[in-house]
Formats: C-alpha cells, sequence, structure tokens
C-alpha cells in the first residue's frame, strides 16, 4: 500500500492521497501520507473515511464500520 495512490471520500470533502503509511496512536488510527498536488503532509483518521477509490485499478471500497 506505500506509495499508492487513492481519493478519499470524507464525510464534506474528497482527498487525493500518496500513502505512506497507517499507524496506531493511542486508541485512534490513521493514514499517513501526503496530497500529490500541494506536497503537504496528511494525517487522516482512519474512521473518518466513507469511501476509498483506488484511480490506478478502477476499483472502489467501502470501509467496515465495526
Amino acid at each position: 500500500m506505500r506509495r499508492q495512490r487513492l481519493i478519499l471520500k470524507l464525510a464534506e470533502r474528497s482527498q487525493e492521497i500518496i500513502v505512506h503509511d497507517v499507524y496506531a496512536h493511542g486508541q485512534e488510527e490513521f493514514l499517513d501520507g501526503i496530497d500529490p498536488s500541494t506536497h503537504t503532509p496528511l494525517h487522516i483518521r482512519l474512521d473518518a473515511i466513507t469511501e476509498i477509490i483506488d484511480p490506478a485499478g478502477n476499483k472502489s471500497y467501502i470501509p467496515l464500520q465495526c
């Protein structure tokens, strides 16, 4: 998954990201990467993601809510 370009659908917006890592901090899990257009670091909580789109494979995933 590292260095993979994804489009994340969040509650209020869409965010393109180049993924670097997935990690946990305390009881929260995050997706770590950069915005490819601005090179800004991104740290997005996994539970904030409503849909993951893989433009390279033309696939879409909806995370399970537990």
